[in-house]
């Protein structure tokens, strides 16, 4: 992907729409979905993907601290590697 253009294989899409429509079309909207995805992600951090910055850093952290205080997981299993 570059930029704001999302790019598709077709020798990697058109063999499988023509064997199976259903897989080949989850697949496709699949990939979209991702990258539609990642470019919000990228706007709301503040910087491009392998892209280094404080404002990122410093959002991502936060994001990892809040999704894993939703999730439930404590001080404990952190000191434990999740297991």
């Amino acid at each position: 992907m570059t930029g704001k253009k999302i790019e598709f294989d077709l020798e990697e899409f058109v063999p499988l729409l023509l064997s199976n429509k259903q897989e080949g079309f989850r697949l496709i909207g699949e990939r979209f979905l991702n990258a539609v995805m990642e470019k919000e992600f990228e706007a709301f951090i503040g910087a491009g993907k392998h892209e280094r910055s404080k404002k990122r850093i410093d959002k991502a952290l936060v994001s990892i601290i809040v999704e894993g205080y939703l999730k439930g997981i404590s001080t404990r299993k952190v000191e434990g590697g999740f297991e």
